[in-house]
């Protein structure tokens, strides 16, 4: 993510689009939490209304979020890669501020992020945890949980897990997935064998399972449920425990 040439590569080629046909609507629904939960603070008479976004990167989520949102909020990222920052900060945006800092670093930079009498609303991370390992994926979250407004705060996360490309079952993640890709435009279609390929080349990464995502923000003082789960992607709302 330090190589300017591949993020920008990954940006102006959409992303995740190709390997995540679904994409579009999972930040549809992460928008409508996010609204929602801005607009709640809005109608409750409270300062809340900044999302905290954990893995802004080049900016394409948050600025969908953006869309979404009440006037009155704005979004405050923050990323551990300058090259995505930079591209961000290629198209500034009004309401969004980013800042560079990575994930290990939150709790040093506690002063620049947050505010007394201004907390954040909620918290995302979309696509990113899984670049972390689970200490500093705890660290991360502990952190937002101590961000967020009292009473009514959330987290909410937006990853990706593995796909066990050894299944018995693997013809039929096959079959899903080109039923998924039925209504991309054929440039943005992607074979499953090259889909493979490319989760093969991504063992390296920190996925956690859904009920493994649960169980960290659980670990973070979160009561935390798997709301939506599509092929090998997921969506986890999180609340501060009672």
């Amino acid at each position: 993510w330090e190589d300017a040439a591949f993020a920008a590569e990954w940006t102006l080629g959409g992303g995740v689009a190709r390997t995540n046909p679904n994409r579009a609507q999972q930040l549809d629904l992460l928008a409508s939490l996010v609204s929602a939960r801005c607009t709640a603070h809005i109608a409750q008479g409270t300062t809340s209304t900044r999302v905290l976004d954990l893995g802004v990167g080049s900016g394409l989520a948050a600025r969908r979020l953006l869309e979404a949102m009440p006037a009155r909020a704005s979004i405050v990222g923050v990323d551990a890669s300058e090259a995505m920052l930079a591209l961000l900060r290629e198209q500034p945006t009004d309401r969004l501020e980013a800042l560079h800092v990575p994930f290990g670093d939150l709790e040093t930079k506690r002063g620049e992020l947050l505010s007394d009498d201004d907390p954040f609303a909620c918290a995302v991370a979309v696509q990113s945890l899984h670049e972390v390992d689970d200490d500093t994926k705890r660290a991360a979250l502990r952190f937002a949980r101590s961000a967020l407004a009292p009473g009514g705060g959330a987290v909410y996360i937006l990853d990706r897990f593995n796909v066990d490309l050894g299944s018995p079952l693997a013809d039929d993640h096959a079959a899903l997935w080109d039923a998924l890709h039925v209504d991309g435009d054929d440039d943005r279609k992607l074979p499953w064998t090259d889909y493979a390929a490319y989760m093969a080349a991504k063992l390296d990464d920190a996925w956690a399972s859904p009920q493994a995502c649960v169980d960290l923000c659980a670990d973070a003082g979160f009561h935390a449920e798997v709301l939506y789960v599509a092929f090998n992607r997921f969506l986890v709302a999180a609340r501060a425990a009672p």
